[in-house]
């Protein structure tokens, strides 16, 4: 329920340490705090930006999975 406040630590991690080898980790918990919260936009642009900025990164093979999954399903309705 302290969705906000997660959100906003993910945000301060990623400023603070954006060279750090456990951002793509925080920025896909950023991308699934967006979707608990139902906010499709914000969750898509999140798994498009770890797999565009962090290729190598497994979070970047789970973040392609997630955007797919939730394209197939947004289609379907």
């Amino acid at each position: 329920t302290f969705y906000s406040e997660a959100l906003d630590m993910c945000n301060q991690i990623i400023e603070d340490y954006p060279e750090h080898k456990l951002i793509p980790k925080v920025k896909l918990l950023k991308a699934f705090i967006h979707s608990y919260t139902y906010n499709s936009d914000a969750y898509v642009k999140a798994l498009e930006d770890i797999i565009a900025q962090h290729k190598e990164a497994d979070e970047a093979k789970a973040a392609k999975e997630y955007l797919d999954m939730h394209l197939k399903l947004k289609s379907s309705q």
